[in-house]
């Protein structure tokens, strides 16, 4: 589907082109578009599929501390519940509400588990192309400002543009990672507040309760390293670090 909305579309830049006049552009016209739609709805997709996860993982959490009777507002209160001797073996939790809610969940993480297998390879080209992009930017940013050549009407807007550019890739990086990590955080309140919540449910041999371990939530980019936010830390850590070392050979 977003091949054939990329094929679509740049079969539209075509015809356009070819009504306005500008075909001795279109072979570039026609590669850059198609790139940077693809890029677009690959991006547009990964976005959906995480808000998606995140949301549903914290409907999840709430829906934990309503199942116990009477429902719970915090998990300070589902500890101490937890941690009441007078409460063991008491049916405080419904088993089909919790097995329904652990079912829910499963079906997130096999969700997680997808994404990662289809988007891996792009967010591995996403994230080494928005540290290239910070690189040389900031390098674009310091080089252009310190140019005594360049007439200070240009010079000025040049380097504004450059770093509202450079902006843009920072808090998309930064969107990328933090989105990635909310959504692998709730992940983890809900695997905490099931375990919890498992105890209050009346052991019986027959018991629907799931009692399978489910791996930590997570979005790879093909299985290299984990979006989250300590990767962007370590993207401009790294970009940081690149840069004084070509500012010191530019100087050399």
């Amino acid at each position: 589907m977003l091949l054939l909305s990329t094929v679509l579309i740049s079969l539209a830049v075509l015809s356009v082109c070819q009504i306005v006049g500008l075909f001795q552009y279109m072979p570039k016209v026609i590669i850059y578009f198609s790139l940077g739609t693809y890029s677009l709805l690959w991006h547009v997709q990964f976005f959906g599929i995480v808000l998606l996860v995140r949301d549903r993982m914290g409907a999840i959490n709430t829906l934990l501390l309503a199942a116990v009777r009477p429902p719970l507002g915090s998990d300070a209160e589902l500890e101490e519940l937890v941690t009441q001797p007078s409460l063991a073996g008491r049916a405080l939790v419904a088993e089909d509400d919790l097995l329904r809610l652990q079912r829910a969940t499963l079906a997130l993480h096999r969700t997680a588990r997808l994404c990662r297998r289809h988007f891996g390879p792009a967010l591995l080209l996403a994230v080494l192309r928005s540290f290239a992009s910070v690189v040389s930017l900031s390098y674009a940013v310091l080089e252009t400002g310190r140019r005594s050549q360049i007439p200070e009407r240009v010079r000025l807007p040049l380097v504004a543009g450059l770093s509202c550019w450079l902006g843009l890739s920072l808090s998309h990086a930064l969107l990328a990672c933090w989105v990635c990590s909310s959504a692998a955080e709730r992940a983890a309140t809900a695997g905490l507040r099931m375990a919890r919540v498992r105890l209050l449910v009346r052991s019986s041999g027959s018991s629907g309760v799931l009692q399978l371990p489910v791996d930590r939530l997570h979005f790879s980019a093909a299985g290299f390293f984990d979006i989250d936010l300590p990767l962007f830390v370590s993207i401009t850590t790294a970009a940081v670090a690149y840069l004084v070392v070509l500012i010191q050979f530019s100087t050399m």
